[in-house]
């Protein structure tokens, strides 16, 4: 496999981030709405991982939910919209975040731009603050998304573009492997068409809601966390 010298790290990645919002006022011009206000108590807390400008919690901040968008960028957080909620400068794979705290954990695009180790540490943290029975609302680009096999290949189906961003797109066993201890909900794909130049580009994501079962064995090994 071909690899590339630097932008491999976590604090590369982060100053890759920085620099693209730093160059772009609003990127994410489409609103998530997952529709899961069936499936939550009205005093639920929730957590937006990597949550970016906040596009994937709005319509559950404009509710008038609790919520925490929690970002590595500061400029992501920086050019989020006013609102009712909390701000964190915070990493996915070490949450500043007590046990059993959320109600609710939104992870939308989030793990995809970390390496294999980090998103179990990730998904290792998600368990830890999450409540008995939580929601996890997972959204990340599949392999059959058009840009899948774009770029340098660093790991397995995860490519690094020219932006100095690497993304990783998921398979449905690869969510479920990555998720233990949860008992799915709702798993299925949205696929967008994209217009560039003329052509039209499929953009496809997988959507994985479930419920997280916290008396769930999870084993998570030691070198992962090397």
């Amino acid at each position: 496999m071909q690899e590339r010298k630097g932008m491999h790290t976590q604090d590369d990645q982060r100053k890759s981030w920085e620099r693209f919002y730093s160059l772009h006022g609003d990127p994410w011009r489409v609103i998530k709405n997952y529709n899961i206000e069936e499936l939550i108590e009205e005093d639920a807390f929730i957590l937006d991982l990597c949550s970016g400008t906040g596009k994937a919690s709005k319509p559950l901040i404009d509710r008038g939910f609790k919520v925490i968008l929690l970002d590595f960028s500061m400029n992501s957080l920086r050019k989020s919209p006013q609102g009712t909620y909390e701000r964190v400068l915070g990493d996915a794979r070490n949450l500043p975040f007590k046990d059993s705290l959320f109600n609710v954990i939104i992870a939308s695009h989030s793990l995809s731009h970390i390496k294999e180790k980090d998103r179990i540490k990730s998904s290792y943290e998600i368990y830890r603050v999450a409540k008995e029975d939580a929601i996890l609302v997972f959204e990340a680009f599949t392999t059959g998304d058009f840009r899948y096999g774009k770029g340098i290949e660093i790991e397995k189906n995860s490519f690094l573009r020219g932006n100095g961003i690497y993304t990783h797109y998921f398979t449905n066993e690869e969510v479920e492997k990555l998720f233990p201890y949860t008992t799915i909900i709702e798993e299925r794909k949205r696929q967008v068409n994209r217009k560039i130049f003329g052509s039209i580009y499929k953009m496809e994501t997988l959507i994985f809601i479930a419920k997280i079962n916290k008396n769930k064995k999870v084993f998570i090994h030691a070198n992962h966390y090397e």
